[in-house]
């Protein structure tokens, strides 16, 4: 009787643990990078794992805690497409091309085509 007595007065406290867990599952991800997300599952997984291991020590407990908060705290956002669209660099290619200097030669071309049309158009009558 002394010895679960000593044992159950041992046992990690685990209740912040489980509800960082809580909030961690109920987190909306979307529009976060992928490789924090990964890095927040696995977090919880981590966690989780701690949570279901009846000899766990405090230390243990209080590690899976700063490593959860953590990889809380790592998520990323992914960049605004606004933003995306008017970078000077293409999104993960290396590419230099000036998205500006693009548009504007589409715009540019667009209205030659449209004088050369109304040219053309007043040359038949």
């Amino acid at each position: 009787l002394t010895k679960e007595k000593l044992k159950a007065r041992l046992k990690a406290d685990t209740s912040a643990l489980s509800k960082m867990v809580t909030k961690a599952n109920n987190l909306e991800v979307k529009g976060y990078t992928a490789g924090s997300v990964d890095t927040l599952n696995a977090a919880i997984k981590e966690a989780q794992a701690v949570l279901n291991n009846e000899e766990v020590t405090q230390e243990e407990v209080k590690a899976a805690e700063l490593k959860l908060e953590k990889a809380m705290n790592g998520l990323k956002k992914v960049s605004s497409p606004s933003k995306a669209a008017t970078s000077a660099k293409g999104v993960a290619s290396g590419d230099t091309t000036d998205v500006n200097t693009l548009l504007s030669l589409m715009v540019l071309s667009g209205a030659i085509l449209i004088a050369n049309r109304k040219r053309l158009i007043a040359s038949k009558k």
